[in-house]
């Protein structure tokens, strides 16, 4: 999901340091269309089969079977988003992971925004999409397929329930998209993800309504006009994902969150001797290439001193050819200047004192 081309950051060689460099929004433009088109096909999948089976039931309550539905619908549409553009932007296609890949530093924080607006905006054209099949008597019975807690339901537990299932989702994006072990690109990656979305939305449905993504709720919502409880689908997410990316990072480096002083520490100092190694390898390099350069000269000036006082150059090849004299200078500055200026025309040279004072 968030591809090596679309995290805009490198890691400095041998150094472990990171360094961002994030594009203007412009040479983005593609990544940003490609990110309204995903969650376009995401949102459209989940909620326009809700709608359909409210249609097909002559009722505004899903029972089981058309939860069962709807959870296929989000996974086949999560799957469908990865596959097609993956490699254009990294197919967040949730405002919720762009958020949480940005809280484990492997995403400019530059770039959320735009791609926050862009999945928004994908979101809102998929409720006007249904809303124009679907019509306005069954889409304000269901707001346009938007979620909202469940009768009975608290508002807390609703929010806990998008948190963690956000969070495990954030996981399951870090393991098999991101992680640079993780085996396949995006097909296993795009599977896995979706997999867990389809378990999550039947698991939630009668809970929170399973969303995960605010695009996805607030797009329904502001085309419908509607928004219950919008909060929960904003917080909840938002703060999951980032825990999910958070335990993650930790889970990568083989720690746990507390962990005692000298635990886990073993893996952090191998790391350091590699770079160290890599460090005086890169030294032994540079010394190695200035030791050829310097055999490889191709001569050098020779400054002389004259019996008149007066002082000349000359450049001589390395088989020690005279290649050019310059005239007498008065000082040995002037002639020393004279060599400046013509190694603009051998800037290999070296320079050979030969004054006899």
């Amino acid at each position: 999901m968030a591809l090596e081309a679309i995290r805009g950051t490198r890691m400095e060689a041998n150094r472990g340091t990171r360094e961002e460099t994030v594009p203007g929004i412009p040479s983005r433009l593609p990544a940003l269309a490609a990110e309204v088109f995903g969650t376009f096909v995401l949102v459209l999948s989940g909620t326009a089969t809700l709608l359909a089976t409210a249609r097909i039931g002559n009722g505004i309550v899903p029972g089981v079977l058309a939860q069962i539905a709807v959870s296929v619908a989000f996974g086949f549409g999560v799957l469908a988003a990865v596959y097609t553009i993956a490699s254009v932007s990294g197919a967040h296609i949730n405002p919720a992971v762009t958020v949480g890949l940005a809280a484990a530093r492997e995403f400019p924080w530059p770039l959320v925004p735009a791609y926050c607006g862009a999945q928004l905006l994908g979101g809102i054209l998929a409720a006007l999409t249904n809303w124009g099949i679907f019509g306005d008597k069954l889409g304000s019975a269901l707001d346009l397929g938007t979620t909202h807690p469940g009768p009975g339901v608290s508002l807390i537990a609703a929010l806990f329930a998008e948190f963690v299932l956000t969070a495990v989702l954030m996981i399951v994006v870090m393991s098999t998209a991101v992680y640079e072990r993780a085996p396949g690109g995006a097909m296993p990656a795009g599977l896995a993800i979706g997999l867990w979305i389809g378990c999550s939305v039947f698991a939630a449905f009668p809970i929170s309504g399973g969303s995960l993504n605010p695009a996805r709720t607030l797009g329904p919502d502001i085309v419908s006009a509607a928004f219950p409880a919008w909060w929960i689908y904003v917080i909840g997410p938002l703060a999951g994902a980032a825990a999910g990316g958070w335990i993650w990072q930790y889970l990568k480096r083989g720690r746990q969150p507390g962990e005692a002083p000298g635990e886990g520490a073993g893996d952090r100092e191998a790391a350091a001797g590699r770079e160290a190694a890599a460090d005086r390898e890169a030294a032994s390099n540079r010394e190695a290439a200035e030791a050829r350069a310097s055999r490889g000269r191709p001569g050098k000036f020779v400054v002389q001193k004259l019996e008149g006082g007066k002082y000349h150059f000359t450049l001589v090849a390395a088989n020690g050819q005279v290649i050019a004299t310059s005239t007498p200078y008065e000082r040995r500055q002037a002639a020393l200047n004279g060599i400046e200026s013509m190694k603009k025309n051998a800037r290999d040279a070296e320079i050979a004192d030969q004054d006899t004072e």
